[in-house]
């Protein structure tokens, strides 16, 4: 789980986004509370107590759903949910985000958006988690506000889904005086490579 950001370097630097069902310091939220990370156009996101039959989150993210029960209460238990979550590159290239992790759902994940444009990524049900990657080489994120979409349904009886994220990065931008700095550095080092042989060609004819 991506508990919070870590310090910027020029090797990529760690995106804040949390787990589904836990506390803004990583520990598991109380059942029947709201989730405190994903959003929803639909209503109130709960946190709710696993169904025996689906897949264990390993301590590290809940199982959330609509209502608090267990999720067969909302419309009957017939319903297809977007459950957002959004982070701000700013200061960070777009085209360098690697986002990594795993969802299970009752019944179906049917796709993960990035800022509302499909990635194809699905989760088949509940009997495991299915492993997803969103790269920044499709072009999807931008620089600013971004927001990850988790559409999913529930075609009956319980329903919920659980949300991991493995990893999340992304390259900082570089500051303009540092490409300044740069661009004096590889002047200067032109130059001097031009005194060096200037010298031996001196050397030479002597």
């Amino acid at each position: 789980m991506i508990a919070a950001s870590l310090p910027l370097c020029s090797f990529g630097a760690s995106l804040t986004l949390e787990n589904s069902g836990v506390n803004s310091d990583g520990t598991l939220a109380t059942p029947g509370s709201t989730d405190q990370n994903f959003y929803s156009p639909d209503g109130a996101i709960y946190v709710i107590s696993a169904n025996p039959a689906w897949a264990d989150p390993g301590g590290v993210a809940s199982y959330v759903a609509p209502d608090q029960s267990d999720g067969s209460i909302y419309d009957g238990g017939f319903y297809t949910l977007d459950y957002d979550i959004s982070f701000d590159l700013t200061g960070f290239d777009p085209s360098s985000v690697l986002i990594e992790g795993s969802w299970s759902t009752d019944n179906s994940g049917n796709d993960i958006l990035v800022n509302g444009q499909s990635t194809g990524n699905t989760s088949p049900g509940f009997g495991g988690f299915t492993d997803f990657t969103l790269s920044g080489s499709s072009g999807l994120f931008t620089a600013g506000v971004n927001t990850l979409d988790f559409n999913w349904s529930n075609d009956g009886g319980p329903g919920g889904v659980a949300i991991e994220f493995s990893s999340a990065t992304a390259s900082p931008t570089p500051e303009p005086a540092s490409i300044a700095l740069f661009g004096t550095g590889l002047v200067a080092f032109g130059l001097i490579g031009r005194v060096r042989r200037r010298v031996r060609q001196r050397q030479a004819a002597r």
